[in-house]
């Protein structure tokens, strides 16, 4: 175990090496399968120029009358059958086991992917490695990235490269800003919302690999538009409404086709004319036709 969490580690530096005592019998034996494929290519290659000139006499013999039709088929057939690269198949055979022999070696070596620190280290002396359990864990803070999923009747608004407010509570309250670096065409198939991944500077450290972040978007927004604040408007009966107060004092509710809202203020698209006064403290308590008191200052 050559590095232990909180170690500060560069891309390529060692951070474990397993036991390679097989691995190395393993590439000695492949190299000596690549040198016996290669002494028997080199043994091919004399056969085959003795074939070919034998081929060449029986085929001078055969044409002055002296030898067979079938002398000549049967040299030619010898021939062709030591050069058809058996020998040269059985060489890059022997070289592929090599490199993959070598390649199994250079996996008893884990080092880190990137620049970061180490987060933990799952294997200890004598521990047997597990290729489905994780070795070692490397993080590079200094960039992260946040993941929210988003409904389908807002994803639309959201734009790549706006910016976004991060809040993480167990730092600060204050947001950091960061920006929306991928939006995703496809739904996920279980929660049904859009993953939105926003890319997060973290040049001191001061946000761990983990933590909860809460996320504030612009989606859309308008200007000079008619609004009350959110609390006045009423779900009722598959509607929303708003209690005004007529001329006698009485509530009156009216039906209103909302808008975009934020944490504040909600836009209201038809219903209402500037200047009329809705109640926004108290609706819950009152119906169409109660008789409200209105006190000055907003405290009722």
């Amino acid at each position: 175990i050559h590095a232990q969490p909180g170690d500060a580690v560069k891309a390529g530096q060692r951070l474990i090496t397993l036991d390679d005592t097989d691995f190395i019998a393993g590439v000695k034996q492949a190299e000596a399968l690549v040198a016996l494929a290669q002494a028997g290519l080199h043994s091919n290659q004399i056969q085959a120029e003795n074939a070919r000139l034998n081929y060449e006499r029986i085929q001078a013999l055969h044409e002055a009358g002296a030898v067979s039709d079938q002398q000549l088929e049967a040299s030619r057939a010898a021939y062709e059958a030591l050069i058809a690269g058996s020998a040269e198949a059985s060489v890059a055979q022997a070289e592929a086991g090599l490199m993959a022999a070598r390649n199994a070696l250079d996996k008893c070596v884990l080092t880190s992917p990137i620049n970061g620190i180490v987060g933990s280290i799952g294997l200890s002396l004598g521990d047997t490695a597990n290729p489905a359990a994780v070795a070692a864990i490397v993080s590079n803070t200094g960039q992260l990235e946040v993941e929210v999923m988003v409904s389908e009747a807002e994803v639309s608004y959201i734009q790549k490269g706006s910016p976004v407010d991060v809040v993480v509570r167990a730092v600060r309250g204050e947001p950091f800003l960061g920006q929306v670096e991928s939006i995703a065409t496809v739904a996920d198939p279980v929660k049904r919302n859009y993953a939105v991944k926003v890319s997060l500077p973290n040049p001191d450290d001061n946000i761990k690999s983990g933590m909860f972040a809460e996320l504030s978007i612009d989606t859309m927004s308008k200007q000079d538009i008619l609004a009350v604040p959110v609390g006045a408007v009423l779900p009722k009966g598959g509607r929303d409404i708003v209690y005004l107060v007529d001329d006698n004092q009485r509530a009156r509710a009216a039906a209103v086709e909302t808008g975009i809202k934020n944490d504040q203020y909600i836009e209201i698209i038809s219903g209402l004319t500037a200047g009329q006064e809705v109640i926004i403290k108290g609706n819950t308590l009152v119906g169409d036709g109660t008789l409200v008191k209105v006190v000055e200052g907003g405290n009722q």
